[in-house]
């Protein structure tokens, strides 16, 4: 095998770790939304797929990360910030919305 042959291969499974890494977090925070709408206030499964439902169509409607982040931040004045704050990642906005 040459070190082309090697990169190519290195590449592939450097991708597919990437994938199937992206594939189980996605699971694990939509399941992690449902327990916490089940645990927190008392969905049932029909919710909780409503819910999940309604978050993979923001998700396949907004088109980047940073876009859901500025939606959550005017509409639901919650600003998302694991990196700014880890010890308070969710933090509720107490301003008022300008446009009432």
């Amino acid at each position: 095998m040459n070190q082309e042959q090697r990169r190519k291969l290195y590449e592939k499974g450097f991708n597919d770790g990437v994938e199937s890494t992206q594939d189980y977090m996605v699971k694990a925070l939509y399941g992690a939304a449902a327990l916490a709408a089940h645990r927190e206030f008392g969905f049932g499964s029909t919710r909780c797929q409503r819910l999940l439902n309604k978050m993979d169509q923001i998700v396949t409607e907004i088109f980047t990360s940073w876009e859901v982040i500025d939606a959550a931040w005017e509409e639901c004045g919650l600003k998302i910030a694991f990196k700014d704050d880890p010890m308070e990642p969710f933090q509720k906005i107490e301003e008022e919305k300008k446009d009432g």
